[in-house]
């Protein structure tokens, strides 16, 4: 009776998890010690092939339907809906740097304004068992459609890195 109760409680090798818990992923992907949280998509800006800048990093494992535990730390690499190998290029940002549309100063703090919505987002989901509330996630998408604005905005006012140089 004992090894029939250990046996049922066991899964098959190579078999797939079997999740009791429905985990809300919130859309992002980690690289390194910061994690990019995506805002909606129907809100978001396209960025053609030519406006994305070198590759960052590529995804090593997608939590979405292999993560059951709402504990789980994510690791440099993970993903929410990503497939692993998937290539995440430098984003607008970088672009703008690249360009020269963005100064120093205005890439210090558009990138300060992702970090801490990032920041937020961890919190919240620390302190809601790996979960966003409905009014979270509605607060990420407002936060992150004002950031997706400031970068427009200060790609394209009149400073830039060659004017911020000058005495």
């Amino acid at each position: 009776m004992l090894a029939l109760a250990l046996i049922a409680s066991c899964q098959w090798f190579g078999s797939q998890p079997t999740c009791n818990t429905t985990i809300d992923w919130v859309n992002f992907l980690q690289v390194g010690s910061v994690q990019y949280v995506a805002g909606p998509a129907s809100h978001a800006a396209a960025i053609t092939e030519s406006e994305l800048g070198p590759e960052l990093a590529r995804v090593k494992f997608k939590v979405d339907g292999n993560v059951c535990d709402p504990n789980y730390h994510v690791k440099d690499g993970d993903a929410a809906f990503l497939e692993p190998g998937t290539s995440a290029a430098c984003d607008r940002i970088a672009q703008g740097i690249k360009s020269g549309k963005l100064t120093a100063g205005e890439t210090a703090k558009l990138e300060n304004q992702q970090k801490g919505i990032n920041q937020q987002v961890a919190a919240d989901r620390k302190a809601n068992g790996g979960k966003l509330t409905t009014a979270e996630k509605k607060q990420v998408n407002h936060e992150q459609n004002q950031a997706s604005k400031n970068i427009h905005h200060k790609k394209h006012n009149e400073a830039t890195q060659s004017s911020a140089k000058k005495p």
